[in-house]
């Protein structure tokens, strides 16, 4: 995902910052993009030799809210010491991993190979707050806005339930349209 979205960043540098775009176009290392500090781990061999190597790194990993993916290796292996730190960046979601994390939990379940483990949290914990991959509710406001002509119908799907209610509820009072904020597993049959 990360590869796919630095794709996107590199063939549309129009629509990033003057600075971003200077350094894009000077390349090398210049460009966050394609620097040598950044490498990818597309192999579990890799990923292993990480887990393995007692030298500091920084690991960027999915998923952001902690449900699967490679940040549930890592988490398995370096939450239990003291000398690491498992740094947010995002929202994490209501009954998520990340969330429980967030809110102090010392022992947090993993599934690994069909079996759920138990894993010690004893490493460090950072929030950073204001990173985001997701616009925010004005941007969003501001994208039904720009649409042209005005969707009849809108579904809300994406965050906790209770703010995808109040949004819903907010775009159907300003756009005078049909909104949706359908529960986990419910069924809209829109005609």
């Amino acid at each position: 995902m990360i590869s796919e979205a630095s794709a996107i960043h590199s063939s549309h540098p129009n629509f990033l910052n003057r600075d971003l775009r200077k350094k894009m176009l000077k390349g090398g290392d210049e460009n966050p993009f394609n620097s040598s500090w950044f490498k990818q781990v597309d192999s579990r061999g890799l990923r292993d030799s990480i887990l393995l190597d007692p030298n500091p790194c920084i690991v960027l990993a999915t998923s952001g809210m902690m449900t699967g993916g490679p940040i549930i290796e890592y988490l398995k292996n370096w939450a239990p010491d003291h000398g690491n730190t498992l740094c947010f960046v995002g929202y994490q979601a209501s009954g998520t991993l990340g969330r429980r994390l967030q809110e102090g939990h010392s022992h947090v379940p993993v599934v690994d190979s069909g079996q759920t483990l138990m894993i010690d949290v004893n490493c460090n914990l950072v929030i950073i707050d204001g990173f985001s991959g997701h616009s925010d509710r004005n941007q969003l406001v501001d994208y039904v806005g720009a649409l042209n002509p005005t969707p009849r119908k809108i579904i809300c799907h994406h965050g906790d339930p209770q703010t995808c209610n109040a949004f819903r509820i907010g775009l159907r009072e300003k756009f005078k349209v049909q909104t949706y904020a359908p529960a986990n597993l419910e069924t809209l049959r829109l005609v």
